[in-house]
């Protein structure tokens, strides 16, 4: 009788614990392990499903340390959960159901970013999941700004129609309108002397396209890039 009533405790004691096992909170679908991957790429491996060939794809590897949050469809949270050093990590999400995942990106080392990110999926099948690949940020670089600086001129007498560039040769080495005033118009506008050597400075000058006007009577206004 003893060793009767021993074996009753143990059954009943199983059955509540299977009563228990089975009996799902009402309106709510059962749920289970949600995978996530978080993995390092050179560059983009397209889709690729931890279920159709090797996994990680070629170029590949896992990271620890980054951050997955997971929620609803409708935006109700579900929970989160950090990759380990495959770049793995869970969470028990609800089953048959939509479920978005965010990477949160600045919990990824390196210069990388996601091909895709939020991802939204389904949670219907064993092979359910989120895999996100980050390739590396494409670096622009930034082009200096100038600054402004000095644009010297230098004044000659050429004979009529000249348009050369042998000003040495073909022009006088004199210093044509000492003292006259020479004119700079563009993003910036600019007035300077002319001194007894035929040379002439404007200060603080910005990058752009000028106009250069001299003082001289029936002068030809000149375009000047700088």
């Amino acid at each position: 009788m003893r060793l009767i009533h021993r074996w009753t405790a143990v059954c009943v004691l199983f059955a509540l614990a299977g009563l228990g096992a089975a009996d799902p909170v009402a309106g709510q679908p059962p749920a289970g392990g949600f995978p996530i991957y978080g993995l390092i790429c050179d560059r983009d491996p397209g889709i690729v499903h931890p279920a159709e060939g090797p996994f990680p794809p070629e170029g590949c590897e896992g990271q620890a340390g980054i951050k997955m949050v997971v929620e609803t469809g409708d935006a109700r949270p579900i929970g989160s959960c950090m990759t380990d050093g495959e770049g793995f990590c869970t969470v028990d999400a609800p089953f048959d159901s939509v479920v978005i995942v965010r990477q949160m990106t600045d919990t990824v080392r390196g210069n990388y970013a996601p091909t895709r990110n939020p991802i939204m999926t389904w949670n219907y099948t064993e092979f359910a999941g989120a895999q996100f690949f980050n390739i590396p940020v494409q670096r622009v670089e930034s082009t200096p700004i100038p600054r402004a600086a000095t644009l010297r001129i230098h004044s000659r007498v050429c004979p009529p129609g000249f348009a050369g560039t042998d000003f040495g040769a073909a022009c006088h080495d004199t210093a044509p309108g000492y003292e006259q005033t020479l004119f700079l118009n563009g993003p910036a506008y600019r007035t300077a002397t002319v001194d007894e050597s035929g040379n002439a400075a404007f200060n603080d000058v910005p990058p752009g396209d000028y106009t250069l006007q001299p003082g001289l009577p029936e002068s030809t206004a000149r375009l000047v890039t700088f």
